[in-house]
This record gives structure tokens, C-alpha cells and sequence, in this order.
């Protein structure tokens, strides 16, 4: 072979070679706005599920409940952080605040925040189950705990993720705090059907309320009109206050 073909061919054996690694080395495209939401609304619903799934088995106490305690602990440490970097992006996209308990709250949050509740309730159903059942039940929501973050871990969405929100200031609780507020759904009190007539014109198809509380002479509810929030009502002795919710976006 002549020195000149041997020259061409390591010419372009060199040039496939930087090639190559110009390929590998290429910056990933920026993470996009739309990402970053697609993964908070990823990492939101989900952790509330996680939450009340694991107090469902911390209820049950003795030894798995300790064990679910233990659990939600470590959970806790794990991904605190991812989570309320995701509500703090949702809250910005919100626009039905409502002051509640001393806190800024989404009327959005909460029905979400209640559907989950009764959802997973439902499908553990702990009262009516036996011990082995519940034991699963519980492993499961463990298993499903453990491997929580490594579901959504993805570092440069995260990043991205973590960036967006260092300039937002909401000034909203989320999930965390309704977790503390409503670890138990209270029933109906006796001011419920008062407050559902009082909204039926507000809404061309029949009004959705949620309890919030129920300790009577105190009683709040969360009103919605085809899933959109119509306004919280807090009565005192079966007077009614209506507040309408207001946009605090920054």
C-alpha cells in the first residue's frame, strides 16, 4: 500500500474518530417549559397517593405501623425537596387561591388532594381486610416508597425544574400541610345542604362541595363548579361567609 493511501485512510479514520466523539459530547437541547411541567404533574398526584397510602398503614399501628412510620420517614428525606419544587411550579399556573387555616391554598389542590384520599382509601380498604391482606397491601406501599424517586429521576429535568422555581414566590401550601389539615375526611354537617342550595345558581350543572371541617358550630366546605373552584365557605352557628378565590400568580 502506498504512503499516500495510508495517509488518506488515517486522515479519515481520524476525522470518523472526531466525529464520534462530537456526537457523544453534544449538548442535550435545553429542558423545555413544557417538560418541566409534564414532570411536576408527574411527581405532584403521585406523592400525594404516596403520602396517604402510607399514613393508610400507619394507622394500623403495632409493628407495621411502625414499619410505615419508618417508611414515610425516609421517604420524607428522599424527596421533600423534588416535591415541593414541583407544587411551587403548579402553584404559578393557579388561579383559584383561597386563604384557609392561616395558609394560601389552591381550591384546585384541595379537590385533588381529596380525590387521591378517597381513591387509595378505597383501594385498601384496611378496615375490611385480614391481617395477611394488609400486610401486603402495606409491603407493597413500602416497595413503591422506596422506589419512588428512582420513577422520576431524571437529574437534568430536575435541575431545570429546581431553577424555575428559585424565582417564583407563590406564597401557597400544598399537599404537605393539607396532609396535616385533613388526615381524615370529615362527613357532612348540618349546614351542607343550606350551602348547596345557596350555590345552585352560581352553576348550570349541580355544585360539588367538600367538607373541610366539621366541628359544629364550625364548618368549612370547598365549593366547584365542573371541577372548577367556586369558592371555600366557612359557617359559624349555620351563618355562611363565602370567599371567592383570587389569582396570587406571581
Amino acid at each position: 500500500m502506498s504512503s499516500q493511501m495510508v495517509i488518506f485512510r488515517t486522515a479519515v479514520l481520524v476525522m470518523l474518530s472526531m466525529l464520534v466523539i462530537s456526537c457523544q459530547t453534544k449538548e442535550p437541547p435545553p429542558v423545555t417549559d413544557a417538560e418541566i411541567l409534564q414532570l411536576s404533574k408527574q411527581i405532584h398526584p403521585r406523592a400525594i397517593e404516596q403520602m396517604v397510602s402510607l399514613n393508610g398503614c400507619m394507622s394500623l399501628g403495632g409493628e407495621i405501623g411502625d414499619e410505615a412510620n419508618s417508611v414515610y420517614l425516609d421517604w420524607l428525606k428522599a424527596n421533600s425537596k423534588p416535591i415541593n419544587a414541583s407544587e411551587l411550579y403548579l402553584a404559578h399556573t393557579r388561579q383559584d387561591w383561597v386563604q384557609w387555616q392561616g395558609g394560601t391554598f389552591s381550591l384546585q389542590d384541595i379537590k385533588q388532594y381529596r380525590d387521591v384520599v378517597v381513591r387509595v382509601q378505597k383501594q385498601q380498604n384496611l378496615a375490611n381486610r385480614g391481617p395477611d391482606a394488609r400486610y401486603d397491601i402495606c409491603q407493597a406501599s413500602f416497595e413503591q416508597a422506596n422506589a419512588f424517586y428512582d420513577s422520576y429521576a431524571e437529574p437534568r429535568k430536575l435541575s431545570a425544574l429546581y431553577e424555575q422555581v428559585s424565582s417564583i414566590n407563590a406564597g401557597a401550601l400544598g399537599a404537605f400541610e393539607l396532609f396535616k389539615l385533613l388526615p381524615k375526611l370529615p362527613t357532612p354537617g348540618k349546614s351542607f345542604y343550606q350551602v348547596t342550595q345557596s350555590l345552585a345558581q352560581t352553576c348550570p350543572r349541580a355544585v360539588e362541595l367538600l367538607t373541610l371541617n366539621n366541628s359544629w358550630p364550625q364548618e368549612t366546605y370547598a365549593s366547584y363548579c365542573q371541577n372548577s373552584g367556586l369558592a371555600l365557605i366557612e359557617c359559624d352557628w349555620g351563618k355562611c361567609s363565602k370567599q371567592e378565590p383570587t389569582d396570587i400568580q406571581d
